[in-house]
């Protein structure tokens, strides 16, 4: 399980075919998501999918927005954790027999 902190909390981040689903539907494909990886706006998107899918996979009810991402994710730490959102990902497109 890959992890991001934002405002000095750890979030436990999970990148699964619910949220490659849910890129699919606000990007329309992988290709267009590439153009945008690195901005704002897509991170912010992919660590609020990706954290809410881990907590419904651990059966927390807790469900953060995008607005929420924006908020509490702090300059210091956008680096880090356009770092682990890319890792998680990535993760998620390998192969587990390659």
């Amino acid at each position: 399980m890959r992890t991001i902190i934002m405002g000095g909390k750890e979030y436990g981040a999970r990148c699964d075919l619910n949220v490659l689903e849910r890129i699919a539907e606000r990007y329309g494909s992988m290709a267009e998501l590439q153009e945008e990886i690195g901005t704002i706006k897509a991170i912010k998107f992919l660590a609020c999918e990706m954290v809410n899918e881990e907590n419904y996979a651990r059966g927390e009810k807790e469900r953060i927005t995008e607005n929420f991402v924006g908020a509490t994710l702090t300059m210091a730490e956008f680096a880090d954790a356009a770092e682990a959102v890319m890792a998680c990902l990535q993760d998620c497109l390998t192969p587990k027999n390659a």
